[in-house]
């Protein structure tokens, strides 16, 4: 099986607004051609806000 990671790096603050725009423009087009495995966010600790979708 191949598995389709996609990473995506936010400024500070910004994940609500990006989650928002993606469920309102992007999921329902994205799920008509690929299964979602899963939608995992990051908002605290070192690392920079990021949302990580994965596809098989």
């Amino acid at each position: 099986m191949i598995i389709e990671k996609r990473t995506y790096t936010l400024l500070p603050g910004m994940m609500p607004a990006f989650l928002a725009l993606y469920e309102a423009e992007g999921l329902a087009l994205h799920t008509k051609y690929l299964p979602m495995l899963g939608y995992f966010t990051s908002d605290i600790g070192p690392l920079i806000p990021s949302a990580l979708d994965v596809d098989p």
